[in-house]
């Protein structure tokens, strides 16, 4: 290993740079090292330096930290969790009535739009299923906003 005299290899460096700059989980930063070409000895090597220095946080708070972000980015939990599992973390919990309001929400905010507006038209409403299946709300809760907003106008 490294003495404290000397300064770490290029990896590790690497290793330092991502983790000053926001919380990486060990799978985003393996491929941010395979993408800049590193041998897998020195990645193991340059991962093995950061858990020893406890730089790696507890997977299940860096998932929440993100959950907790997209959530107020309004993104539904299909949307989250597929987040969480591409960077390598645990998924997290459905929270049904977070999730109803977030899209009531931006079902709201959206329906302000000329395009939008006349939620009689099939074609309206097909759309606004669209956008709020994007953003990775469930069927289930799309179709309960769908219809509280079509009662409401």
């Amino acid at each position: 290993m490294v003495s404290s005299k000397q300064s770490p290899p290029a990896a590790e460096k690497v290793i330092m740079d991502l983790l000053a700059r926001r919380d990486h989980s060990e799978k985003e930063l393996r491929e941010k090292l395979m993408r800049r070409k590193f041998a897998d000895e020195q990645i193991e090597q340059a991962l093995a330096y950061a858990h020893e220095r406890r730089w790696l946080g507890d997977s299940t708070r860096l998932a929440q930290t993100l959950a907790d972000n997209l959530h107020r980015r309004g993104k539904g939990i299909k949307s989250i969790n597929h987040e969480l599992s591409r960077k390598g973390l645990p998924q997290v919990s459905i929270d049904k009535d977070l999730e109803y309001e977030k899209a009531f929400a931006q079902a709201q905010r959206k329906q302000k739009t000329k395009k939008f507006a006349d939620l009689k038209d099939p074609k309206v409403r097909a759309g606004l299923a669209r956008f709020l299946q994007t953003r990775g709300f469930s069927t289930e809760i799309i179709r309960k906003v769908l219809q509280e907003l079509r009662v409401a106008t």
